[in-house]
């Protein structure tokens, strides 16, 4: 009789094909820790690109404000030409100056209705060493949400001349 069955030494574990329940597990496990990865790092990116358009939308408030003084002449910057203007607010009305009515910065910024609406601050004075310069100080400052630890802040500077 021919026998065409091989003989396995006893002991011996024959091989089939396809994967064990630990390799299985391994690569689901694997696998589940890329989705949190990848699911944690979109949170991560959505977040960033709010606070992104927040910082762009506050640092063009603040050149906004900049290139409207610097339209003016340099003889016009005190607190009632700036008022009369629409350029600040009409409280303070003195040296650092607020913009934030008159510029409506709540509606580009957030804030507002978490209680601490944002700050819009021009600060004027003369340049140190240059009776023919005064040195604008434009800040900005705002909550982004009430889990963020403190406000955001932006603060340009710039020098206006008396060129005559």
């Amino acid at each position: 009789m021919n026998n065409n069955r091989l003989i396995m030494p006893i002991g011996a574990k024959r091989r089939r094909s396809g994967l064990t329940l630990m390799e299985v597990m391994v690569s689901l496990f694997v696998f589940s820790l890329l989705i949190v990865v990848f699911s944690s790092s979109l949170i991560v990116g959505k977040s960033a690109a709010k606070i992104n358009g927040e910082y762009a939308q506050a640092i063009s408030l603040a050149q906004h404000k900049i290139d409207q003084l610097r339209a003016i002449e340099y003889g016009r910057l005190t607190y009632s030409e700036l008022s009369e203007g629409g350029f600040v607010d009409y409280s303070p009305n003195k040296s650092p100056y607020s913009f934030a009515s008159v510029d409506n910065v709540a509606s580009y910024l957030p804030g507002a209705s978490l209680g601490s609406p944002p700050t819009a601050t021009l600060k004027i004075e003369n340049h140190p060493s240059d009776s023919r310069m005064k040195k604008i100080t434009v800040t900005i400052t705002w909550r982004s949400s009430p889990r963020r630890a403190g406000d955001s802040k932006v603060e340009q500077i710039a020098y206006i001349s008396n060129a005559s």
